[in-house]
């Protein structure tokens, strides 16, 4: 054997071994690749929603709309930050079962 096969050899035993500890990961589900492919859509749909309600919102002509219309924005608006919290408490699960 010459130098250069032994060397050669020596660098392909340490890169067949870094691979192993990556397999040993859980693997996503091809379900939850895709939901965790499409939460970051899902989480800008969210922040754009929540800032033009909260833009909304800060208007002083809001607060003299109807009692309804008031109720009903202020609701949509709570609704769209549950979701939103929801969906980044789902992204880490996801990030973190990989």
């Amino acid at each position: 054997s010459s130098p250069t096969t032994q060397t050669a050899k020596q660098n392909a035993q340490p890169a067949a071994a870094i691979p192993a500890p990556v397999e040993a990961k859980k693997k996503l589900s091809y379900k939850d690749q895709r939901e965790l492919d499409n939460l970051p859509a899902l989480i800008e749909r969210l922040e754009q929603e929540q800032s033009a309600l909260e833009q909304q919102i800060s208007t002083p002509e809001f607060y003299q709309a109807e009692r309804d219309q008031i109720d009903n924005t202020l609701a949509a608006l709570k609704d769209t930050q549950v979701k939103l919290e929801q969906a980044y408490q789902r992204w880490d699960e996801l990030e973190h079962s990989t």
